[in-house]
């Protein structure tokens, strides 16, 4: 019997050819990078409790774009339905810790965009896409599919620019043990087994 496809699906379908291109080097964890919000809305988290999403991307440098690139490869590689945008820092609206955290993200925001103001804009959250950050990131630990301990790229914190430029940002340190001793499932990894 022939192993025949679905005539229907296969016809609807638009030929692809896989990506050539390379992606900019991921970024690193304990390593200070110029970010910009690439995205930022209002949501809900699984347990539906309202939230404020931010997607973050590096800005410039080796690795600018790095994370909208990304999640375009594995999007076409694996399903656009499989991959959200990794980069992203939640904040709950109802929670007083989180917000204070959001409140610090905007203050690092306006050291960070001259002229800018929060208030200036009624407290409207789009109106800080496009804004540029000083970002870093640390390493999260967690047990994948396997049983095997692997490692996830995680955003640490937020910074103004100019402890950035300057060298005064406080950065995370990397806890990865060497890349030979691990799985490495950081931000981008090729691992289609961990859709955060």
């Amino acid at each position: 019997m022939a192993d025949c496809l679905d005539k229907d699906f296969y016809e609807s379908l638009e030929a692809a050819q896989p990506r050539v291109e390379e992606l900019p080097p991921k970024p690193k964890a304990g390593v200070p990078y110029i970010g910009e919000i690439a995205r930022i809305y209002s949501g809900e988290t699984k347990k539906g409790n309202a939230c404020i999403n931010v997607e973050f991307d590096i800005h410039d440098g080796e690795s600018a774009g790095y994370f909208q690139a990304d999640l375009e490869n594995r999007s076409q590689s694996f399903g656009a339905d499989n991959w959200n945008y990794d980069a992203v820092q939640t904040y709950l609206k109802e929670n007083n810790y989180q917000m204070k955290l959001f409140k610090g993200l905007i203050e690092n925001i306006e050291k960070s965009n001259a002229g800018f103001s929060f208030a200036d804009s009624n407290y409207d959250i789009e109106s800080l896409a496009d804004k540029i950050v000083g970002i870093a990131f640390k390493d999260r630990k967690y047990v994948d599919k396997n049983g095997n301990d692997a490692y996830a790229l995680t955003i640490a914190r937020t910074y103004p620019i100019s402890e950035i430029k300057n060298g005064t940002a406080n950065l995370p340190k990397s806890t990865k043990p060497p890349e030979d001793d691990m799985i490495d499932h950081s931000t981008g990894g090729s691992e289609p087994d961990i859709p955060f």
